[in-house]
């Protein structure tokens, strides 16, 4: 992504629509979903601080959206 900071809202837009389009999809009927991010350190320090019950001691955090699993981690 870059130097280019997108904001929080853009983020779980963007997330909110991969869960829709993953889970009105009817290639993974009953399907358990789940997506893996590996973001630079950088990256994933921007996204934790929106978050108020995130413990940020952690490499890793994850958003739940509809039945869909959303992990970030932290890249060493």
């Amino acid at each position: 992504m870059g130097k280019n900071k997108k904001s929080i809202e853009y983020y779980l837009e963007k997330i909110t629509e991969m869960s829709d389009v993953i889970e009105t999809s009817d290639i993974f009927v009953d399907a358990h979903i789940e997506v893996n991010f590996t973001i630079e350190k950088e990256e994933y320090t921007h996204l934790i601080n929106h978050f108020r019950e995130v413990d940020r001691g952690n490499d890793n955090f994850t958003i739940l959206i509809g039945d869909s699993k959303f992990n970030f981690t932290k890249k060493s």
